[in-house]
């Protein structure tokens, strides 16, 4: 019933619990993201996939380090099934490790707090506003949005 014009994709965090993931690498996360993309330009969107965000890595009971490694070679994969679909990327991961401080976006092992969810939405307003490459996709620059507050 709904048509937007654009899908927002953020998923795989929570791959990494199911222990099929985190035993048997790369498991059925970038499957399910490419199902994702596709159905979202069968259904007339234009999707943008982000990357996932790393946990937070005071949370030394959570096995954040194993889990951190888990996100970074998930994340490879993400980018380039993304860069084969020619689906934008929102560096979702990236954005979090450039801040100052990576415990200071979440407000528990993984979800994020107010500045956490500042560096998605960036990231999101980016992909959505940036020019594509002539490889990714015809479509032109937006330019209506206003950027969120950087954090």
């Amino acid at each position: 019933t709904h048509r937007p014009a654009y899908l927002l994709i953020l998923y795989g965090t929570n791959d990494w619990n199911d222990g099929r993931c985190r035993n048997e690498f790369p498991c059925f996360t970038v499957t399910a993201l490419r199902s994702m993309v596709l159905q979202a330009r069968d259904a007339g969107a234009f999707p943008i996939v982000g990357t996932i965000p790393p946990v937070n890595p005071i949370y030394l009971d959570r096995d954040a380090a194993a889990r951190n490694d888990w996100v970074s070679r998930m994340n490879d994969l993400v980018r380039a099934m993304a860069k084969q679909e020619r689906a934008p990327i929102a560096e979702i991961h990236g954005g979090f490790l450039k801040q100052p401080s990576l415990a200071a976006l979440f407000e528990d092992d993984k979800h994020p707090n107010d500045l956490g969810y500042r560096v998605i939405a960036r990231a999101f307003f980016d992909a959505i506003t940036k020019p594509l490459s002539t490889s990714s996709s015809g479509r032109a620059p937006m330019t209506f949005f206003e950027p969120p507050d950087s954090p």
